[in-house]
């Protein structure tokens, strides 16, 4: 789990692809411990919330996957 304010809702710019950007770069740069293979984000403790688009939400636990030549992430 990673717990953040409200604020990173809030002040994240709108878009898929900023928004993709962000949790990537955080599920990524977390995964590459070995202890963690996922991420589950929480609100301000509280789970199932989501950008304020609605097209990305914290509900499931975000995974990397690594492929031959690829990383792919799943949700």
């Amino acid at each position: 789990y990673i717990d953040l304010s409200k604020e990173f809702i809030d002040n994240a710019p709108s878009g898929i692809e900023e928004e993709s950007m962000i949790v990537y770069s955080i599920v990524n740069t977390l995964t590459e411990l070995n202890e963690i293979f996922g991420v589950k984000f929480l609100i301000n403790g509280e789970e199932n919330l989501q950008f304020k688009d609605g097209k990305i939400n914290f509900k499931e636990v975000f995974v990397k996957i690594v492929y031959k030549n690829r990383i792919e992430f799943k949700k």
